[in-house]
């Protein structure tokens, strides 16, 4: 998934040694940097999100988490931010969504605390035409809180 737009936010995992990135086509893409002059495009460990529009991209190294930001398809819509399982340098293998939760109209960006016990989610509300007329959502903050890991993952508002 890669053209205009294939890197459009981006997070670094230093202890695996993997890049992720989220494009405008609605794909994770994950870039293995574990010999910097050699750094590699992983197409069998990128994540298809059927062209959904991504915004953004955070991890959680110490819980093991790619936090993705999603818009709904009409921009006016509630968001969503989805938790997936990061890849392990020992045993590769695809992201696994782990859990989501719906949030405010356009989440622009997401953030971590130190702990990843918070998220902090800004919704841009950007505003569309509706059949004829204009909806213009109000910007908004989620404050998502986040205990357990892996399948025990608990995400909520």
């Amino acid at each position: 998934a890669f053209g205009m737009g294939a890197a459009e936010q981006h997070a670094y995992d230093p202890v695996n040694k993997y890049a992720y990135t989220v494009s405008e086509q609605g794909y994770v893409n994950v870039v293995d940097w574990n010999s910097v002059d050699s750094a590699e495009v992983k197409s069998d460990l990128a994540v298809d999100l059927g062209g959904a529009k991504l915004t953004d991209i955070e991890l959680c190294v110490s819980k093991k988490l790619l936090i993705v930001a999603e818009g709904a398809a009409d921009t006016v819509g509630s968001g969503r931010v989805k938790f997936y399982s990061l890849i392990e340098r020992a045993s590769p293998m695809v992201p696994t969504l782990l859990t989501s939760v719906d949030v405010g109209s356009l989440p622009d960006m997401i953030l971590p605390n130190s702990d990843c016990s918070k998220v902090a989610v800004a919704n841009e509300g950007e505003g569309d035409v509706v059949n004829g007329f204009l909806v213009d959502p109000e910007g908004s903050v989620d404050i998502l809180s986040v205990t357990g890991t892996g399948s025990s993952l608990q995400v909520s508002k």
